[in-house]
């Protein structure tokens, strides 16, 4: 009888672990601990310029999006970028006076930013994203 007793509580030990065990690993799933971090970025590219239009150039690595395109300032566009993309955004003021901006914002802070005054009439925001 005390063979079985024993064997009986083996059984409820390893159930008991066993158990234990999916709870855990039930909330470390549910944290997201399991979860590969995310490697999209949302951007926010910004060009400003008191003349009211500029000449931009953008491209993401070897994708060219716009090249030297006219825009009506301020220019926003909201867009994603993956870890390591090589992002170039640059911006001429053809108006001849007044001042140029160019931003871009990652994750909501700014993370590139050039900001000059005439007679300097082009500014660029450029590097590899985090």
């Amino acid at each position: 009888m005390e063979k079985r007793s024993h064997r009986l509580r083996l059984i409820l030990e390893i159930l008991f672990v066993a158990f234990l065990c999916l709870i855990t690993v039930w909330v470390l799933y549910s944290l997201g601990v399991f979860t590969p971090p995310s490697t999209e970025r949302h951007a926010t590219l910004l060009i400003r310029a008191s003349g009211g239009f500029a000449q931009i150039d953008y491209r993401v690595g070897d994708r060219v999006i716009y090249k030297q395109y006219p825009v009506s300032t301020p220019w926003k566009l909201e867009t994603t970028f993956s870890q390591g993309d090589e992002v170039y955004l640059t911006a001429a003021n053809p108006s001849g006076y007044g001042d140029l901006e160019c931003q871009i914002i990652l994750e909501g802070r700014v993370w590139k930013s050039q900001r000059v005054e005439f007679p300097a009439d082009k500014v660029a925001c450029a590097g590899l994203v985090p």
